[in-house]
């Protein structure tokens, strides 16, 4: 694990990112920002004595069939657990679009439609 500057990959797709639609919880996996701080004049000049970094893993991630959820759970715990300022690895659950569309239009709470 260690950190180094992002790479020309992570740049190019930053710098070309363009949203498409409503913002989601995910907000883009922050692209959005990193294309503004390497894109906008004011925000360069504004970050100039700063070195934008990202974290890297290596490893023979066959050992952990690929598993990368746990494998950033447990470096969030660790990380965590020896440096609490330490950056916290991000993960976003999948969600079906149709999911919130499984029930009516009801209470929840009561899981009956309300009487008038």
């Amino acid at each position: 694990m260690f950190f180094s500057e992002i790479s020309s990959d992570l740049k190019f797709i930053a710098i070309n990112f363009s949203e498409n639609h409503i913002e989601s919880a995910t907000e883009y996996r922050n692209l959005r920002l990193l294309r503004d701080v390497l894109t906008k004049d004011f925000l360069i000049k504004a970050f100039k004595d700063y070195k934008i970094v990202s974290f890297y893993v290596e490893g023979d991630f066959q050992n952990i069939n690929y598993d990368f959820v746990n494998l950033s759970k447990s470096l969030n715990f660790y990380m965590t657990y020896f440096d609490r300022d330490s950056p916290k690895i991000i993960i976003y659950e999948k969600t079906a679009i149709d999911e919130s569309f499984k029930k009516g239009c009801y209470f929840e709470l009561f899981d009956s439609f309300p009487k008038r």
